[in-house]
């Protein structure tokens, strides 16, 4: 092709151009930034990236769920996942209003009632380390916390 083309001998700069070009400006000093927006390409979820896991008591087997955005979302058809085993709660037709929480608990001491969510009374968390995953409806990771 040009000697600029032959000269950089950069075999992934077509990757580049294809993702940057909405920005032609961008030559080679930001080759790098085209990379960052495809990994956050997973992340522009307005609604559900309001919601996350912000605790797990892995003794008392809760995990709380909170809407830190400005509008209700509706759980209905989301899943916890406790990673290690695979195990997964599925919500019910539940809508989760903006600054609230919700606790999905799980083992003996499991409770259902207002905010609280009854998985399972065995035990699913280990007690050593155990990560939980959050999912929409659509199957996207939404929160992790380990």
């Amino acid at each position: 092709m040009n000697s600029k083309e032959m000269s950089g001998t950069i075999a992934s700069e077509p990757q580049t151009t294809s993702s940057s070009a909405s920005e032609p400006q961008t030559t080679s000093s930001s080759v790098s930034e085209p990379q960052t927006t495809s990994s956050s390409a997973s992340t522009p979820k307005t609604t559900s990236a309001s919601v996350e896991i912000v605790s797990k008591d892995l003794i008392e087997e809760i995990v709380g769920i909170k809407n830190n955005g400005n509008e209700a979302v509706s759980l209905k058809g989301w899943q916890l996942i406790s990673i290690e085993g695979n195990q997964v709660f599925n919500f019910p037709n539940v809508t989760l209003q903006p600054g609230k929480m919700i606790y999905v608990t799980s083992g003996s001491n499991a409770r259902e009632g207002q905010n609280y969510l009854k998985w399972t009374k065995k035990q699913i968390w280990l007690n050593d380390g155990d990560a939980a995953q959050l999912r929409n409806a659509k199957g996207d990771i939404v929160s992790e916390l380990y």
